[in-house]
């Protein structure tokens, strides 16, 4: 099957660390991140701004990597606060502000859902009482995958 080339997959944090620092670590997976960066490159991965903030938090390398790649970063606007607000008002315990976790969540789902994005994430799919990025995702009619799942989507071997 061949790559939809419409598609645009919007990352979460949870897996670009899972990414990074695990799973497809630089060092040895250095086709992985080419992979990306020409998804990049081509306009098809980005991620939104709040993402950007958690990535300079938890990890330096990944920052400056992601600094380097024109186009990932996609800037907050009008329609996103419009969509970020009522995830809030929906599902308010997406964030978890006693963990002072999760902060990107609502700016993830809403980029996708404004822009027509696939969410790519790494969390558990999550139910009314303890929401995850995928249970809204479902609710508001946004794709959402997997890291892996976007490796198989693409057709990427390694």
């Amino acid at each position: 099957m061949e790559p939809d080339p419409r598609q645009t997959y919007c990352l979460d944090t949870s897996s670009l660390l899972e990414a990074w620092g695990r799973s497809y670590r630089p060092a040895n997976w250095p086709s992985f991140w080419m992979k990306l960066e020409k998804l990049i490159a081509d306009g098809r991965c980005v991620i939104c701004e709040e993402v950007k903030t958690e990535i300079e938090d938890d990890a330096a390398n990944l920052i400056d990597w992601a600094r380097k790649q024109p186009g990932f970063l996609v800037n907050y606007d009008r329609d996103q606060e419009l969509v970020v607000k009522q995830i809030m008002r929906d599902y308010p315990r997406l964030v978890n502000l006693n963990r002072n976790k999760g902060w990107a969540d609502p700016f993830v789902v809403a980029l996708a859902k404004c822009r027509g994005y696939t969410v790519v994430t790494e969390e558990g799919p999550g139910a009314a009482e303890g929401p995850k990025i995928p249970f809204v995702c479902k609710k508001l009619g946004v794709s959402c995958i997997s890291l892996v799942s976007m490796i198989e989507q693409e057709g990427w071997t390694f």
